[in-house]
């Protein structure tokens, strides 16, 4: 089980907090796509006309969520890229210029 945890003001940080093993996530400040998230899977809402689902962006949160709810919020929080590669990369190699003495030089058998 899980918690939604966070104090009181409009720029505090949200916590989730893991029940289980006592495990804290801080998922940073309330935007958009954690409202989005919270609403689609929880039906909990800014503007939802049940008390028990409604919640206000300013006031002190404390509210259970569910595990995959959870899931998708940490998904938010540390979102995991690959980097980008590119196919085209060639690695240079430096030739080996030959070590020319003045002997070969007088000879003609040097190759500049």
């Amino acid at each position: 089980m899980y918690r939604l945890l966070k104090e009181e003001g409009s720029w505090s940080n949200v916590i989730l907090k893991n029940e289980d093993t006592e495990a804290t996530l801080n998922l940073g400040r309330v935007g958009i796509s954690m409202l989005n998230t919270l609403e689609e899977m929880e039906g909990i809402s800014t503007t939802a006309e049940d008390e028990r689902n409604l919640i206000e962006i300013s006031t002190k949160w404390n509210f259970d969520i569910e595990d995959s709810t959870a899931k998708e919020l940490t998904k938010i929080a540390m979102p995991m890229k690959k980097p980008a590669r590119s196919k085209t990369v060639k690695s240079e190699q430096k030739k080996e210029s030959k070590h020319v003495d003045a002997l070969d030089v007088l000879l003609g058998l040097a190759d500049y």
